[in-house]
């Protein structure tokens, strides 16, 4: 999103209508959370790119 912003894009979202901060509804995009354990920490984090492996030692 700030990418978009700063390029000067339309910015993507997935919701038009939840979030009210008082002044009127936000268009926002919602993410999905997802859980990091032990049987899928690897496959989230570390094959993602998001982290190296020697990161969470």
């Amino acid at each position: 999103m700030v990418g978009q912003i700063l390029a000067g894009e339309e910015v993507e979202v997935n919701d038009t209508a939840t979030y009210d901060n008082g002044t009127g509804v936000i268009p926002s995009y919602l993410c999905e959370p997802v859980f990091a354990d032990v049987n899928n920490y690897k496959e989230l984090l570390i094959d993602s790119g998001y982290y190296k492996e020697e990161d969470l030692q």
